[in-house]
């Protein structure tokens, strides 16, 4: 190493205080506004409060700022998710997945505008669990699988003018009413979505809502992997659905599902079916802290399309939910997918995970026997902004009566600012002779997300 004389060392210091001085210096003689006009002083004290608010703001929202222009929004959603389950009689599994999703909307010109979403999840140990479109592991299921496509893509018309018509085409996200019968299954970290045209109006009524669609291709939680049985299904169906708010009474609401479907499966043609049916759901104030939600529902469904089973069976949802502001809330409900014993109801475009319990066991809704549900929930109030709930469900089939098992579930979640939250999950299901005996076992699950939403 070279010894440079002191004279050097001490001259580079002065340069260096020299030239930090004359930067600061150009610095805050360039914030002083001119004396030029008065007006040209308040614009420079309103560019400085801006600049200070700025600075303030989270990190969020000044990249929010700084994205913000006249003619696109990007959108960005990430969940990290641990997923534990061990089915009795298999391995356990243990899946770390990190989801995420990156899209581009554009800002809406004469009621037209666009949107386009990609979508990624990535698993950190492949061989911890089997994601059921590989071969058998002998591993228990976790149904997220590694995959990278594109989402959503779909362009949108609005009129909000005094006929309001909303119309969208293209490969989008359809929930409808408690998603029990169409639903992008939002739980899985691939959701669901449709190839559709899709229309919405209000008709210029109110409490009015229609809205009708067309679904070419169903893509499915799988991303079109593994096992014929779960590829993406052809579709050729329509969905019809309309309801009415009274102003002091319930909504009701009417729907006609014709599902036309097939997919690289012979057998997904039994997912082929007409429902039709009616839902009613409202709130009944019973004090200034006490109120009553309610909501019941009926179908019947048939066969269709290429489905070779003449069927007929019936769908029949019924609850109630007493709340107490400062306790919490308490539910009783009960549900029939019920079956001809030739055939049962079949939700096949459904968030299932959504109904009969969180451990995912009667995802194919009781089998060819059919499945009752009665469930007993409790939402207590819990202080520092938590949020939970635990379920307890009793099953039996809805063919014969027979026994079907036991499960409790519970979920706690929590927002933590800036866009992020958190959420755990747990549920047990505890079998019997008689479900053993169509092939459920007992088994727990156990889920950890971190969410990131912009």
């Amino acid at each position: 190493m070279t010894n440079r004389p002191r004279d050097w060392e001490s001259n580079s210091r002065v340069a260096t205080r020299t030239a930090i001085a004359s930067v600061a210096g150009l610095v805050l003689w360039l914030a002083q506004p001119t004396a030029a006009e008065p007006g040209e002083q308040g614009e420079a004290r309103e560019t400085r409060q801006q600049t200070v608010a700025f600075s303030r703001m989270p990190v969020q929202d000044q990249v929010r700022t700084l994205l913000d222009n006249d003619y696109y929004e990007i959108h960005l959603d990430m969940r990290f998710r641990i997923e534990i389950a061990e089915d009795e009689g298999l391995e356990q599994s243990q899946a770390p997945t990190l989801r995420t999703r990156l899209g581009i909307e554009t800002r809406p010109y004469q009621g037209f505008s666009a949107f386009a979403e990609m979508e990624n999840n990535v698993s950190f140990c492949d061989s911890c669990y089997f994601d059921g479109t590989e071969p058998a592991t002998g591993q228990t299921p976790i149904a997220d699988t590694e995959f990278t496509e594109l989402n959503r893509a779909f362009g949108k018309y609005e009129n909000k003018g005094d006929h309001p018509l909303t119309a969208i085409v293209g490969r989008q996200r359809i929930n409808l009413d408690d998603q029990r019968f169409i639903g992008a299954v939002g739980w899985r970290q691939n959701e669901q979505t449709f190839d559709s045209v899709y229309a919405h109006s209000t008709w210029g009524i109110e409490g009015l809502d229609t809205s009708y669609a067309y679904l070419w291709e169903i893509k499915r939680i799988f991303a079109d992997k593994g096992p014929p049985e779960k590829r993406d299904f052809d579709s050729k169906s329509h969905i019809i659905h309309a309801s009415y708010q009274f102003k002091k009474g319930p909504t009701l609401t009417f729907f006609t599902y014709l599902l036309d479907l097939r997919s690289a499966s012979p057998s997904s043609a039994l997912f082929s079916s007409n429902s039709y049916g009616f839902r009613a759901m409202g709130s009944h104030e019973i004090s200034d802290n006490w109120k009553l939600d309610y909501l019941g529902s009926y179908a019947y469904q048939t066969q269709a399309g290429d489905n070779p089973v003449d069927y007929g069976a019936h769908y029949v949802w019924v609850s109630g939910l007493l709340r107490y502001e400062p306790v919490g809330r308490v539910g009783l409900g009960y549900e029939l997918l019920g079956s001809d014993r030739t055939a049962r109801f079949v939700t096949p475009l459904a968030t299932l995970h959504k109904f009969n319990g969180f451990a995912d066991v009667w995802l194919d809704n009781g089998g060819v026997g059919g499945l009752q549900d009665l469930f007993v929930t409790i939402s207590p109030r819990i202080p520092w902004k938590l949020e939970g709930k635990l379920v307890y469900h009793h099953f039996w089939s809805a063919a014969n009566g027979a026994g079907l098992g036991n499960e409790i579930d519970g979920v706690l979640s929590r927002p933590l600012g800036y866009g992020f939250s958190v959420l755990t999950k747990g549920a047990y299901y505890a079998s019997s002779a008689a479900s053993r005996s169509i092939g459920r076992r007992s088994i727990w699950r156990w889920t950890f997300d971190v969410m990131y939403e912009f």
